[in-house]
């Protein structure tokens, strides 16, 4: 693999932000406030919403090349490109938000889970204790992930098989023969758990959220 390109620091006004050339063009560059700009004249490169994302347009050999910001930046710092299978998500699920430190690289079944468990959209995202029951019999788990989808639904895509859990859980219905529900608080009291609250300050000012020593989110 090719050594990353050296890191770069660069006055923005009285301010002072680390930058790395864009792999796919060195007039240009990522700035880890989440922003590209042009390296000849300093400035910030317009950007324009869809669908929530940064996107920004630029010539490449003469051509216009419209790119998402979000891509752009961890691709740079990270100097390699994102791999087959895998995305950039944010974070804090604020589209719009490409600080460096927003982004990290995911699976498709890490990003519908980043963006299903978000609880309303002025709260903290949580993962919620979910309940499966077949024939009778009820299990609880801290949260739906890849390893449980693949214990369900060994044959499907997991990020299908994700959805259609999710779509299940919000009609109440079933999939893959099996019922799905976010856990009442009745089954996450116990010996087995210890909790604890969550201090407003780390989830956004929220308050009557719990966290266990065995995993598990209680919502208000």
């Amino acid at each position: 693999m090719a050594s990353p390109k050296p890191l770069v620091t660069k006055a923005v006004g009285d301010e002072h932000r680390d930058t790395r050339v864009l792999m796919i063009s060195s007039t240009y560059s990522a700035t880890s406030d989440g922003h590209i700009i042009n390296n000849r004249t300093g400035k910030r490169l317009a950007e324009r919403r869809i669908c929530g994302y940064s996107k920004v347009t630029f010539k490449v050999k003469g051509k216009a090349v419209p790119r998402a910001v979000h891509v752009l930046v961890w691709t740079a710092f990270n100097y390699r490109p994102v791999p087959r299978g895998m995305s950039i998500d944010h974070i804090n699920r604020v589209r719009d938000d490409n600080r460096l430190v927003n982004l990290r690289l995911a699976t498709a079944v890490q990003q519908v889970a980043n963006s299903e468990s978000r609880v309303g959209r002025s709260r903290p995202i949580m993962h919620r204790a979910i309940t499966v029951s077949k024939g009778g019999t009820v299990s609880v788990f801290p949260r739906m992930d890849e390893t449980l989808l693949r214990s369900i639904a060994p044959t499907s895509n997991p990020t299908t098989a994700m959805r259609k859990v999710y779509a299940a859980m919000k009609t109440g219905g079933t999939a893959y023969g099996y019922t799905f529900a976010y856990a009442p608080s009745d089954l996450l009291e116990g010996s087995s758990h210890v909790w604890k609250e969550i201090p407003p300050t780390s989830i956004k000012g929220a308050t009557g959220y719990y966290a266990s020593d065995t995993g598990f989110i209680k919502t208000p």
